[in-house]
């Protein structure tokens, strides 16, 4: 299993214009992350003010 570290996971959020693609693959790769990586990209998220990406961070996870 590859291990993803949450602030190499935010970056890829907030500068990336592929970043929930990419997440996609990751997920679907059969790799996984944890509740608490999740917790901390969404907060990240929240903070960037921008309320778009962290509905379609929330989409990853249903």
């Amino acid at each position: 299993m590859i291990v993803v570290d949450s602030s190499a996971l935010i970056a890829i959020l907030l500068n990336e214009d592929g970043a929930l693609d990419y997440m996609r693959i990751l997920m679907t790769s059969a790799v996984g992350l944890s509740a608490f990586t999740w917790f901390e990209a969404r907060t990240e998220l929240w903070r960037s003010r921008d309320p778009s990406l962290v509905e379609d961070l929330d989409t990853l996870f249903d």
